[in-house]
């Protein structure tokens, strides 16, 4: 069929050569821009994927330029710091010259303090001008800042070199010293002064005191011996014809003396005490028991009480009511319901109550019988009773009906039982003398009632006493809770003493059972009301609870210590006696007391020998000896010599010596520096040693100290690494170092130990360290401290970031401390003090410089070495990465996105030739509706 209207044909060619125009565009398109995806609708896939993996090459390439920004940064700090450990390299060398001050004039050694200023001033001008496009690296601006916290005040020297402060730009650092660093010390004792005098003492026994003690036994029937006497050293001690009487009688009630408890305190102020009762029998007299008490939250208590169910329509315990935990009734014993049925005229067709006292009385209707369901619904429906009351239903009983006559009425039901309260508060347990406490974790208790429900407690309350002493509220977390408190006696103590002037009581109970004396014996002596006596068993038994070894009125007539004694002590010159004695004689003839000393330093006293003599007069005589003088004791006051009645002694007086050490010694010494050999005389004094040995303590590194006679030997630093070592080369056995401590003596001393954020901390001496992905640092400790020191880093430091997300594991912070003069330096000073007029000028101290420079020239070197390690393992193992890494990146989008050339040549071709034929058949398309004019002619 031959169609003019429409030409289907031309129609197909137009579409077909629309399509093929198409995959020509495209193709043209991908070998013009070389991508493969142009628009979205190429590949709405890949296009997702290939932008993700650009912006993830983007942010790569942006974190390798950083990387090598910050190559850049540290490599232009590390230059400067070079000729800052060039300059202190020169420094040291002029420092070592002028030291040479022998060799050296006073112009050569001021031109070498010139060249340190002029490098000093170098120095500075170093750390003000070290910039990279205008931020200065090394005046300090790019160290890490900190606010103080506890204790900050006790470390010095700190260097933050790294610190990973998160989101929140900051971070707590905690240092807690367990121990602190201690010296090595080696202690040489007895070196006496130079030019000790000679002393003596002489004892004269003073017979005014009675001299003979008794005390009054106490003896059971069972053949125990107790003896109770006044104590050698106290109050009574030596007291003539003292009238302390003891007297044992049955008590009629129980020993009361106090005893310790555990007490439970809470937050408000609270408190609570355990305690063994006096009427307990299984810890009586326990004397040093280990109870404890452990208090902690647990789960809510279940010491419940609950009434017993009324039957119910031939249903046994259908109903059950009871006090509701928290109500007015809640432990209230003995509150009673009644239940009763009323007309229906009175309370209609649900259950009402009434409340009255304590009796809470239910009518229902007696027109209907009500499922126990439906009088539960309605009683708990009433405000009056539903906080007060709960009314239960045991499981399957709802329906049960509660017949419309009285053959259900139950009057005056008790709610016995409920003395603990239908919320008991706690629970106790016991178990291996542990009591147990366990309050709910859910809600405050009243410390009363915590009280109220352990003395409910049958197992308890017959051994043990709770008793509050401030009334507060334990809290329902464990912010109040006491583990292992343990207590050290009961209350009853077997036996109670009393001391009424000098008449001492000692009750003991008249208890069915009999108390030992070692119990009592032992309660007394615990007791410091009553240290001026002994309790004693000299033979062991049981005291009687009748009154069968009472003891009335047994006097002590005096104290145990036999004597007492008038000490007179006397002081020789120096040098002038040796082992002299002092002699006190009683001589015919004497009225006045006179002394004499022979050449061999010893003294005689005469005394009358019919008048008596006081102990002040002897004094007077051996003072007038020149260089001699006496000293009374302070407890003998002026006591009175009665003729022939005395004992007169004679006492040797200790000699005088020269002080000093003993013998000849030679020996070694050496500390963590080096060491020395000494050859020291005898006679050689205390402080001589110390001078001697300090004179090189800085080749040695060992110092030494003076305390009392005692010379002291310690390491200059602290640590570990700190050693005193003496060696004894020659010396007599008998000697002051040999005798002391044998051939050789070694010491040495420790490092600190800590945790920085719970970390373990390298530590030397004083100094710690710590090292960790997000933290490093450097401090040191003050000398003996322990304890906790707190500080925060808020920010600063040089943040380098070197991956490609903005996170802070991607990132490095590390801190760049200042090098000026006034920064570097360590313990020993700063640099800035080696100028011209300071304290470390070469002038000065040439040798506290030397210590200064090598401070100096080690942290700086240390600055170097961790930037240098910083610059090696991170930042070029970071561009190696990343580099790596963003290859293969673009290969993969290039896969995803960029064009096949040569399959994209061939589609070219195709459609190119495509739209050739696709043109020549629309031409012919066009001309078959004019071969339809053929058709006319």
């Amino acid at each position: 069929m031959t169609r003019i209207n429409t030409n289907v044909s031309s129609l197909v060619a137009q579409n077909r050569l629309n399509q093929t125009n198409n995959d020509l565009n495209t193709s043209l398109t991908r070998l013009s821009t070389g991508l493969r995806i142009n628009t979205g609708k190429d590949d709405p896939a890949g296009l997702i994927a290939s932008e993700a993996l650009r912006s993830d090459i983007t942010s790569i390439n942006k974190a390798i330029s950083n990387t090598q920004r910050a190559s850049q940064i540290i490599a232009t700090a590390d230059s400067a710091l070079g000729q800052v450990s060039n300059l202190l390299n020169d420094v040291r060398g002029l420092v070592v010259e002028a030291a040479n001050k022998g060799a050296l004039s006073d112009d050569e050694i001021a031109a070498n303090q010139l060249q340190v200023d002029s490098s000093l001033a170098a120095i500075d001008r170093i750390a003000q001008t070290t910039t990279f496009q205008g931020r200065k690296l090394l005046d300090g601006s790019l160290d890490f800042l900190t606010t103080s916290g506890t204790n900050f005040t006790s470390i010095t020297n700190l260097r933050i070199n790294q610190a990973n402060l998160g989101s929140s730009g900051a971070v707590a650092i905690s240092v807690n010293v367990s121990s602190a660093a201690t010296r090595a010390q080696i202690t040489v004792p007895a070196i006496p002064p130079a030019g000790e005098q000679g002393t003596g003492a002489i004892t004269l026994t003073n017979a005014t005191a009675d001299g003979e003690a008794s005390t009054a036994a106490l003896t059971t029937a069972a053949g125990g011996a107790y003896t109770v006497s006044a104590k050698d050293g106290e109050a009574l001690d030596g007291t003539d014809g003292n009238a302390v009487t003891v007297s044992v009688v049955a008590g009629e009630t129980e020993a009361t003396a106090s005893a310790l408890s555990g007490v439970l305190a809470t937050a408000d102020g609270g408190d609570f005490s355990v305690s063994i009762k006096d009427t307990s029998t299984a810890y009586a007299g326990s004397l040093g028991n280990a109870l404890s008490i452990v208090v902690e939250s647990g789960n809510t208590a279940t010491a419940q009480a609950a009434s017993a169910g009324q039957d119910v329509n031939g249903v046994t315990a259908a109903f059950t009511i009871r006090a509701k935990a928290g109500g007015d009734f809640d432990g209230v014993a003995g509150n009673a319901v009644t239940i009763t049925v009323e007309s229906a005229n009175a309370v209609g067709t649900d259950a009402a109550a009434t409340l009255t006292g304590s009796v809470l009385a239910i009518e229902v209707d007696d027109a209907t019988s009500l499922s126990l369901a439906d009088i539960k619904a309605a009683l708990e429906a009433d405000a009056n009773f539903q906080d007060e009351f709960e009314f239960l239903i045991a499981e399957g009983n709802e329906n049960v009906l509660f017949r419309n006559d009285s053959s259900d009425d139950l009057a005056a039901f008790d709610l016995d039982g409920a003395t603990a309260g239908t919320d008991a508060a706690a629970t106790v347990s016991l178990a291996s003398n542990v009591l147990t406490i366990t309050v709910d974790d859910n809600t405050d208790r009243e410390l009363s009632a915590i009280k109220a429900a352990v003395e409910a407690s049958a197992l308890f309350s017959t051994d043990f006493d709770f008793n509050l002493g401030v009334d507060g509220t334990f809290e329902s977390d464990s912010s109040d809770d006491i583990a292992s408190t343990a207590f050290t006696g009961g209350t009853n103590r077997i036996a109670e003493a009393v001391l009424d002037g000098n008449n001492l009581t000692i009750t003991v109970s008249d208890a069915a059972a009999t108390q030992t004396l070692a119990n009592i014996a032992a309660a007394l002596a615990d007791d410091e009301d009553f240290d001026n006596f002994d309790f004693n068993v000299t033979t062991g038994g049981n005291f009687a609870t009748d009154e069968s070894d009472d003891v009335e009125d047994a006097a002590l007539t005096g104290g145990t210590d036999t004597t007492t004694e008038d000490v007179l002590t006397v002081t020789g010159p120096s040098g002038e006696i040796n082992n002299g004695t002092l002699t006190v004689v009683q001589a015919a003839g004497v009225t006045t007391p006179t002394a004499a000393v022979d050449d061999d330093g010893n003294i005689t006293v005469r005394i009358s020998n019919t008048a008596a003599t006081t102990l002040s007069a002897v004094k007077t005589a051996i003072d007038g000896l020149t260089g001699y003088s006496a000293e009374i004791s302070a407890t003998a006051g002026d006591a009175t010599f009665t003729p022939a009645s005395d004992s007169i002694a004679t006492t040797n007086i200790t000699g005088a010596t020269d002080g000093g050490i003993t013998d000849d010694v030679v020996f070694e010494l050496g500390g963590k520096t080096g060491s020395q050999a000494f050859q020291i005389s005898a006679g050689t004094t205390l402080d001589q040693l110390v001078s001697q040995i300090n004179l090189v303590s800085e080749a040695t590194g060992v110092e030494a100290v003076a305390d009392d006679d005692e010379l002291i030997l310690q390491s200059s630093q602290f640590g570990s690494k700190a050693v005193v070592d003496l060696r004894i080369i020659s010396e007599a056995e008998t000697g002051t170092f040999t005798s002391a401590l044998g051939v050789r003596a070694r010491d040495e001393g420790s490092d600190l130990v800590a945790k920085v954020n719970g970390v373990d901390a390298s530590a030397q001496g004083n100094a710690l360290k710590i090292k960790t992905a997000t933290l490093d640092l450097d401090l040191t400790v003050d000398e003996g401290f322990s304890g906790e020191i707190n500080f925060n880093i808020t920010g600063g430091g040089a943040q380098f970031q070197l991956g490609p997300e903005v996170v802070s594991n991607q990132q490095a912070r590390i801190g760049l401390g200042s090098v000026n003069t006034a920064r570097l330096g360590g313990v020993s000073g700063k640099l800035y003090q080696l100028a011209e007029g300071g304290d470390a000028s070469l002038a000065n101290n040439a040798t506290l410089a030397a210590e200064i420079v090598d401070e100096a020239i080690g942290q700086v070197t240390g600055l170097r070495g961790r930037l240098g390690a910083f610059q090696a393992t991170t930042l070029e193992s970071n561009l190696v990465s990343l580099n790596d890494t963003v290859t293969n990146l673009q290969e993969a989008e290039s896969s995803i996105r960029d064009a096949d050339f040569a399959a994209e040549s061939a589609r070219l071709t195709r459609a190119q030739i495509l739209v050739q034929s696709g043109t020549s058949v629309l031409g012919i398309a066009n001309q078959n509706p004019q071969n339809v004019l053929g058709l006319l002619r």
